[in-house]
Protein backbone atom coordinates (compact mmCIF):
# COMPACT_ATOMS: atom_id res chain seq x y z
CA UNK A 1 0.00 0.00 0.00
CA UNK A 2 1.37 3.42 -0.93
CA UNK A 3 1.05 6.55 1.18
CA UNK A 4 1.55 10.16 0.20
CA UNK A 5 4.85 11.80 1.05
CA UNK A 6 3.06 14.31 3.28
CA UNK A 7 1.79 11.52 5.52
CA UNK A 8 4.97 9.48 5.86
CA UNK A 9 7.32 12.47 6.14
CA UNK A 10 8.46 12.89 9.75
CA UNK A 11 10.54 15.46 11.53
CA UNK A 12 13.04 13.92 13.92
CA UNK A 13 14.50 15.87 16.80
CA UNK A 14 17.36 14.74 19.01
CA UNK A 15 16.79 15.98 22.54
CA UNK A 16 19.54 14.72 24.79
CA UNK A 17 21.71 11.79 25.70
CA UNK A 18 20.58 9.60 28.59
CA UNK A 19 22.84 8.39 31.35
CA UNK A 20 23.16 5.07 29.55
CA UNK A 21 24.47 6.76 26.43
CA UNK A 22 21.21 6.51 24.48
CA UNK A 23 19.83 9.50 22.62
CA UNK A 24 16.17 10.35 23.08
CA UNK A 25 14.51 11.20 19.80
CA UNK A 26 11.09 12.32 18.72
CA UNK A 27 9.25 12.15 15.41
CA UNK A 28 5.87 13.47 14.38
CA UNK A 29 3.96 12.60 11.22
CA UNK A 30 1.59 14.81 9.22
CA UNK A 31 -1.42 13.45 11.15
CA UNK A 32 -0.03 14.60 14.49
CA UNK A 33 1.06 11.23 15.88
CA UNK A 34 4.20 11.75 17.94
CA UNK A 35 6.74 9.01 18.65
CA UNK A 36 9.29 9.23 21.46
CA UNK A 37 12.08 6.65 21.47
CA UNK A 38 15.75 6.05 22.24
CA UNK A 39 18.59 5.31 19.83
CA UNK A 40 22.08 3.98 20.36
CA UNK A 41 24.25 6.67 18.71
CA UNK A 42 26.91 4.12 17.83
CA UNK A 43 24.62 1.69 15.98
CA UNK A 44 21.69 3.93 15.06
CA UNK A 45 19.36 1.22 16.37
CA UNK A 46 16.40 1.72 18.69
CA UNK A 47 16.97 0.68 22.29
CA UNK A 48 14.60 0.52 25.24
CA UNK A 49 11.22 2.19 25.55
CA UNK A 50 9.38 3.55 22.52
CA UNK A 51 6.00 5.29 22.80
CA UNK A 52 3.47 6.86 20.47
CA UNK A 53 1.04 9.63 21.38
CA UNK A 54 -2.03 10.64 19.40
CA UNK A 55 -2.86 14.18 18.22
CA UNK A 56 -4.60 14.81 21.56
CA UNK A 57 -1.51 13.77 23.48
CA UNK A 58 -2.86 10.42 24.66
CA UNK A 59 -0.63 7.35 24.70
CA UNK A 60 -1.57 4.96 21.86
CA UNK A 61 1.09 2.29 22.35
CA UNK A 62 4.35 1.50 24.09
CA UNK A 63 6.95 -1.11 23.20
CA UNK A 64 10.57 -2.02 23.93
CA UNK A 65 13.55 -2.56 21.66
CA UNK A 66 16.86 -4.34 21.88
CA UNK A 67 19.38 -3.75 19.10
CA UNK A 68 16.65 -2.41 16.84
CA UNK A 69 14.28 -5.34 17.34
CA UNK A 70 11.10 -5.56 19.40
CA UNK A 71 11.80 -7.30 22.69
CA UNK A 72 9.43 -7.83 25.60
CA UNK A 73 5.95 -6.52 26.22
CA UNK A 74 4.04 -4.31 23.77
CA UNK A 75 0.80 -2.62 24.80
CA UNK A 76 -1.83 -0.79 22.75
CA UNK A 77 -4.22 1.66 24.46
CA UNK A 78 -7.77 2.83 23.81
CA UNK A 79 -8.48 6.60 23.91
CA UNK A 80 -9.70 6.22 27.51
CA UNK A 81 -6.31 4.81 28.54
CA UNK A 82 -7.45 1.20 28.84
CA UNK A 83 -5.03 -1.44 27.55
CA UNK A 84 -6.75 -3.20 24.63
CA UNK A 85 -3.85 -5.34 23.37
CA UNK A 86 -0.98 -6.85 25.31
CA UNK A 87 1.53 -8.95 23.37
CA UNK A 88 5.10 -10.14 23.77
CA UNK A 89 8.11 -10.25 21.45
CA UNK A 90 11.44 -12.01 21.31
CA UNK A 91 13.91 -10.87 18.64
CA UNK A 92 11.21 -8.99 16.69
CA UNK A 93 8.69 -11.83 16.54
CA UNK A 94 5.61 -12.77 18.56
CA UNK A 95 6.39 -15.04 21.51
CA UNK A 96 4.31 -15.80 24.57
CA UNK A 97 0.90 -14.62 25.73
CA UNK A 98 -1.44 -12.48 23.63
CA UNK A 99 -4.34 -10.68 25.35
CA UNK A 100 -7.07 -8.57 23.76
CA UNK A 101 -9.57 -6.44 25.75
CA UNK A 102 -12.40 -4.07 24.92
CA UNK A 103 -12.24 -0.41 25.97
CA UNK A 104 -13.86 -1.28 29.30
CA UNK A 105 -11.22 -3.84 30.19
CA UNK A 106 -13.26 -6.95 29.43
CA UNK A 107 -11.23 -9.85 28.05
CA UNK A 108 -12.09 -10.62 24.41
CA UNK A 109 -9.34 -12.96 23.27
CA UNK A 110 -6.50 -14.89 24.88
CA UNK A 111 -3.89 -17.16 23.36
CA UNK A 112 -0.22 -17.87 22.97
CA UNK A 113 2.43 -17.48 20.31
CA UNK A 114 5.18 -20.08 20.06
CA UNK A 115 7.99 -19.52 17.58
CA UNK A 116 6.25 -16.49 16.11
CA UNK A 117 3.02 -18.34 15.32
CA UNK A 118 -0.35 -18.90 16.99
CA UNK A 119 -0.25 -22.31 18.65
CA UNK A 120 -2.25 -24.23 21.23
CA UNK A 121 -5.65 -23.29 22.64
CA UNK A 122 -7.02 -19.79 21.99
CA UNK A 123 -10.07 -18.52 23.86
CA UNK A 124 -12.69 -15.99 22.80
CA UNK A 125 -14.86 -14.41 25.53
CA UNK A 126 -18.25 -12.80 26.00
CA UNK A 127 -18.20 -9.37 27.64
CA UNK A 128 -19.35 -10.90 30.93
CA UNK A 129 -16.12 -12.92 31.07
CA UNK A 130 -17.58 -16.26 30.06
CA UNK A 131 -15.75 -18.29 27.44
CA UNK A 132 -17.44 -18.15 24.03
CA UNK A 133 -15.14 -20.43 22.08
CA UNK A 134 -12.00 -22.51 22.46
CA UNK A 135 -10.07 -23.19 19.26
CA UNK A 136 -6.81 -25.05 18.68
CA UNK A 137 -4.15 -23.41 16.51
CA UNK A 138 -1.15 -24.98 14.81
CA UNK A 139 1.24 -22.54 13.12
CA UNK A 140 -1.45 -19.83 12.69
CA UNK A 141 -4.07 -22.27 11.35
CA UNK A 142 -7.12 -23.58 13.20
CA UNK A 143 -6.40 -27.31 13.29
CA UNK A 144 -7.74 -29.65 15.94
CA UNK A 145 -10.54 -29.62 18.55
CA UNK A 146 -12.91 -26.69 19.03
CA UNK A 147 -15.72 -26.06 21.52
CA UNK A 148 -18.35 -23.32 21.66
CA UNK A 149 -20.76 -22.13 24.37
CA UNK A 150 -23.85 -19.94 24.50
CA UNK A 151 -23.63 -16.78 26.57
CA UNK A 152 -25.37 -18.43 29.52
CA UNK A 153 -22.72 -21.16 29.55
CA UNK A 154 -24.68 -23.97 27.92
CA UNK A 155 -22.84 -26.01 25.25
CA UNK A 156 -23.28 -24.82 21.67
CA UNK A 157 -21.00 -26.96 19.49
CA UNK A 158 -17.95 -29.19 19.48
CA UNK A 159 -15.89 -30.75 16.76
CA UNK A 160 -12.54 -30.84 15.06
CA UNK A 161 -11.09 -28.54 12.42
CA UNK A 162 -9.01 -29.82 9.56
CA UNK A 163 -6.72 -27.29 7.84
CA UNK A 164 -8.49 -24.19 6.44
CA UNK A 165 -10.97 -24.24 9.37
CA UNK A 166 -13.11 -26.98 7.84
CA UNK A 167 -14.95 -29.36 10.13
CA UNK A 168 -13.75 -32.95 9.98
CA UNK A 169 -15.15 -35.90 11.92
CA UNK A 170 -18.01 -35.76 14.42
CA UNK A 171 -19.76 -32.41 14.94
CA UNK A 172 -22.10 -32.07 17.94
CA UNK A 173 -24.62 -29.21 17.89
CA UNK A 174 -26.60 -28.20 20.98
CA UNK A 175 -29.87 -26.33 21.49
CA UNK A 176 -29.73 -22.93 23.18
CA UNK A 177 -32.41 -24.19 25.55
CA UNK A 178 -30.18 -27.15 26.43
CA UNK A 179 -29.72 -30.67 25.13
CA UNK A 180 -28.22 -32.17 22.01
CA UNK A 181 -29.82 -30.95 18.77
CA UNK A 182 -28.01 -33.14 16.24
CA UNK A 183 -24.80 -34.97 15.42
CA UNK A 184 -23.15 -34.65 12.05
CA UNK A 185 -20.36 -36.52 10.31
CA UNK A 186 -18.06 -34.16 8.45
CA UNK A 187 -15.39 -34.68 5.84
CA UNK A 188 -13.25 -31.61 5.15
CA UNK A 189 -16.14 -29.19 5.58
CA UNK A 190 -18.92 -31.30 4.06
CA UNK A 191 -21.29 -32.45 6.81
CA UNK A 192 -24.27 -34.78 6.94
CA UNK A 193 -26.63 -35.38 9.86
CA UNK A 194 -26.26 -38.85 11.37
CA UNK A 195 -28.27 -38.42 14.58
CA UNK A 196 -31.24 -36.38 15.84
CA UNK A 197 -33.39 -36.78 18.96
CA UNK A 198 -35.80 -38.83 16.80
CA UNK A 199 -33.13 -41.42 16.02
CA UNK A 200 -33.57 -44.85 17.57
CA UNK A 201 -29.83 -45.31 18.07
CA UNK A 202 -27.94 -43.72 20.94
CA UNK A 203 -26.14 -40.48 20.15
CA UNK A 204 -22.39 -40.79 19.56
CA UNK A 205 -20.48 -39.65 22.61
CA UNK A 206 -19.22 -36.10 22.56
CA UNK A 207 -16.35 -34.37 24.31
CA UNK A 208 -16.44 -32.87 27.78
CA UNK A 209 -18.29 -29.55 27.41
CA UNK A 210 -17.42 -28.17 30.83
CA UNK A 211 -16.83 -24.48 30.23
CA UNK A 212 -13.29 -23.32 31.09
CA UNK A 213 -12.97 -20.71 33.79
Amino acid sequence: MKYSTSIILTLTLIFSSCGDGLEQQESMDALGFRKVFFVDPETGEKEGLSQEFGPQGKLTYEEFYREGMLEGKRRIFAPNGQVIVEENYVADQFEGNYLNYDSLGNMLLKGQYIGGAMNGAWFQYYTDGGVKESVTFVENATVGPFREWYEDGKPKASGVYAPDSKEDGLLHLYLESGGLERVMECSIGVCATTWTPDSTAQAPAGVDMTRPK
